[in-house]
């Protein structure tokens, strides 16, 4: 699902003349790859909670197969309940939050 988010949100930005997914038999200038370091339910000393999301994203021109910039985020939103719905609900902001700063980073990244 995080696939999907970060896609819609960059298409949804504007700032690309096209978003295509992976499996998408086009060719397209820039590719982006991440790896998920962390998607985890932190719970702290004092009792309070937080979902965690770290992620590693690299930018990639397709045509040199370089890697231009590369770029890690974390997100740490407080759980409002230490149950399954506070975690999830928590996770789905830490999600949010990637995928602006995602966003932010690849529109100043286009000059390149």
């Amino acid at each position: 699902m995080l696939q999907t988010l970060f896609q819609v949100s960059i298409e949804e930005s504007h700032s690309f003349k096209a978003v295509v997914p992976p499996s998408s038999v086009s060719t397209a200038d820039l590719l982006l790859e991440s790896t998920l370091l962390d998607l985890s339910h932190h719970i702290n000393f004092d009792g309070t909670s937080e979902g965690v999301i770290r992620i590693q994203f690299y930018l990639i021109d397709n045509i040199t197969r370089t890697v231009i910039t590369t770029k890690q985020f974390v997100s740490k939103i407080p759980t409002s309940t230490q149950n399954a719905k506070g975690v999830v609900g928590a996770l789905n902001k830490a999600a949010t939050n990637i995928a602006h700063k995602l966003v932010v980073w690849l529109t100043e990244s286009e000059k390149f």
